[in-house]
């Protein structure tokens, strides 16, 4: 808050601008991320979920292989549950929200709710992971196809240096 001692009026004080393109009301900018939230399934617990199994998992070395698999079991429903906490409690949605208003004003994102409520935007959202396995095996084939074709260059320049090598 900044007091401003202004002649002839007296005292006066103002907010500053909060964050996401000087916003003045910061609830109006929280019901625009939510709805863009709500409108894509932006905010996903089950890699988080995956994740923190796998990263607990890792530090729990377990080697008897006839307790591997209630271990296992134990960390998925722990993590299941805090986890889970977590989300009721808007955990994830305040940190993706801080990280949103970042970059996007309220109406860049009332912008961008009006597209994902569009035909075109559910279109792209029931569509997006074939269209990401579309783009990752076509981008996996772009890359083999570099490498055979970059190879034999990087071969030949190493020859000329006095190294040789065999491709695979």
């Amino acid at each position: 808050m900044i007091i401003l001692l202004l002649p002839g009026i007296g005292v006066a004080s103002t907010q500053l601008p909060s964050t996401g393109e000087h916003v003045a009301d910061d609830r109006l900018l929280r019901q625009a991320v939510a709805r863009y939230f709500e409108l894509t399934d932006a905010i996903s617990v089950k890699p988080i979920k995956k994740r923190v199994g796998s990263l607990i998992n890792r530090k729990l070395k377990q080697n008897n292989s006839g307790v591997r698999q209630l271990h296992y079991d134990t960390v998925k429903a722990v993590v299941d549950e805090e986890v889970n906490l977590l989300s009721e409690d808007a955990y994830f949605f305040e940190i993706y929200y801080q990280a949103y208003i970042k970059h996007f004003s309220l109406e860049d994102m009332q912008e961008i709710n009006r597209f994902f409520a569009s035909e075109a935007g559910k279109k792209f959202i029931s569509t997006r992971s074939a269209l990401h396995k579309d783009v990752s095996t076509s981008t996996v084939k772009m890359i083999h196809h570099l490498v055979d074709r970059i190879a034999p260059k990087v071969q030949l320049s190493l020859a000329k240096s006095g190294v040789q090598v065999s491709l695979d």
